[in-house]
């Protein structure tokens, strides 16, 4: 979000294209095999940088910023558009292989990408999935989620990535003027130092924008991953052991409908801490082994 304050002080901006969307997260001149990472609900390619630096300066890494995060754009309503969005971007470097990380909603759409990229015969080296909800249900619809239920989801996860209390008013909550909301929001961010005093709290309508959208989108794969789909596992710090581990399985068991085969890999820390140090470094550890084997 530090990032994006200073990204908000660039006023004039053509509009997004899917070109646009390829962002360099470690450039480098080597022959070995590009990452691209996918961001998840309301985050941008930035929450990918520990993984990009725990890999290994001699991979290059790319991240693909979901439309919707910068200033003026309309995110993507479901995650079939998203993929859409973000695949001519990715045959920019299609002509050699690529490996595809994408954690929370962006596993989802890295999933998308991959079969998709296979059906035109393009076949991805890897694809990890770190800590994704599973495809939903045949016939899902979108969730009616109200604009309420969507703000305080949007508290919950800063909260969490920073460890802080950020209480606001149920009347904050339920306010019908957005931009209420979004200053109270700013205001407690910048008093626990997670915001430059300077930032306008214009900066966090993006990340809401991009957040509803994916909170509200229901994903069914139509086609299956030829290959073996790698997922990461971490605990739901909301739920008991048990029901833990009762998500965990059942998650499992739908996403091995959709592919070949899976490898499984229960990780360190929780769906946001899993992207931080010292648990990032765990898990490039892991990913980097699956590859060599």
């Amino acid at each position: 979000m530090s990032t994006s304050g200073q990204d908000a002080k660039v006023t004039a901006r053509t509009p997004a294209t899917s070109i646009d969307a390829l962002i360099p997260l470690h450039s480098t001149h080597s022959r070995a095999v590009p990452v691209i990472c996918i961001p998840g609900a309301g985050a941008s390619v930035t929450s990918f940088m520990p993984f990009a630096s725990a890999i290994g300066h001699q991979r290059p890494t790319f991240g693909l910023q979901p439309l919707g995060i910068g200033p003026g754009e309309t995110p993507c309503e479901s995650v079939e558009d998203a993929a859409s969005y973000h695949l001519d971007a990715i045959c920019r470097i299609a002509s050699r292989p690529f490996h595809l990380v994408g954690h929370s909603h962006g596993g989802r759409v890295a999933f998308e990408l991959a079969v998709r990229l296979q059906a035109e015969g393009i076949n991805p080296a890897s694809l990890t999935l770190i800590d994704s909800e599973a495809p939903d249900p045949v016939g899902t619809e979108n969730l009616s989620l109200d604009e309420a239920a969507i703000r305080g989801e949007f508290v919950h996860v800063f909260e969490k990535i920073h460890a802080i209390e950020l209480p606001l008013s149920p009347g904050i909550h339920a306010s019908t003027d957005r931009e209420t909301f979004l200053s109270a929001l700013h205001g407690l961010l910048v008093a626990h130092g997670r915001l430059p005093a300077r930032s306008a709290s214009s900066l966090l309508l993006g990340p809401l924008a991009t957040f509803a959208a994916a909170r509200r989108a229901r994903y069914r794969p139509t086609r299956v991953f030829e290959g073996i789909l790698r997922l990461v596992q971490v605990r739901d710090v909301d739920l008991t052991l048990d029901d833990d581990l009762a998500q965990r399985n059942a998650y499992v068991e739908e996403w091995a409908k959709h592919a070949r085969d899976t490898d499984v890999w229960h990780g360190p820390g929780d769906h946001f801490s899993i992207l931080q140090q010292p648990q990032i470094k765990t898990m490039a550890c892991w990913w980097h082994d699956g590859l060599k084997s």
